[in-house]
């Protein structure tokens, strides 16, 4: 297995989006999404553009008194896309990416369990029933961890999946805490 190298999670975030680079805009669609990179696919025209050139990723916003754009890095060329690292992202950004990438992956993690359940009907199946110690300890990594929408079943009722779910969630938050240095 692989271990993850990115600093946080991307999300499969699609949305049309505009570069500006040194040679003028470029449009492309988003492919995945972190508060700290992007990738982008050409809409029309592949973008010939040499990793480290700087550019302006502009979100699109409905909300014409806080645009929102990013200074960002070519990181890589891939042929499917261009991933770009972000330079310099205030806390202010780095939040509404957060918050915009969370909100995503948890929506994705939520429909991925329940497409794991529904094709493995007969897969283990625990009741948690009176041990509700258990269930509000996970229930508790879920909301310590930022995914508090993410919701266990109401019925105390875990499948197999649910479980190495839970534990490979807690594993890896145990990893990235002894990992980090104090700030």
């Amino acid at each position: 297995m692989v271990k993850e190298r990115r600093r946080y999670p991307r999300a499969g975030i699609e949305f049309n989006i505009t570069v500006e680079t040194p040679g003028g805009p470029w449009q492309g669609r988003t492919l995945n999404l972190s508060p700290v990179g992007i990738k982008i696919a050409p809409l029309r025209h592949p973008l010939l553009i040499p990793v480290g050139t700087g550019v302006q990723v502009r979100f699109p916003t409905h909300d014409r008194d806080h645009p929102f754009s990013l200074q960002a890095t070519v990181h890589r060329t891939d042929p499917d896309g261009i991933a770009f690292s972000f330079d310099n992202v205030g806390a202010q950004e780095f939040k509404r990416l957060k918050n915009l990438v969370d909100s995503n992956l948890q929506q994705e993690w939520q429909e991925l369990l329940q497409q794991i359940e529904a094709q493995s009907p007969a897969a283990t199946v625990r009741s948690l029933g009176d041990d509700r110690s258990e269930l509000d300890r996970w229930q508790a990594l879920l909301d310590r961890l930022g995914f508090d929408s993410l919701q266990l079943p109401s019925d105390g009722v875990l499948s197999g999946q649910w479980r190495d779910f839970l534990k490979r969630l807690e594993a890896q938050a145990g990893e990235k805490a002894t990992k980090q240095p104090p700030r």
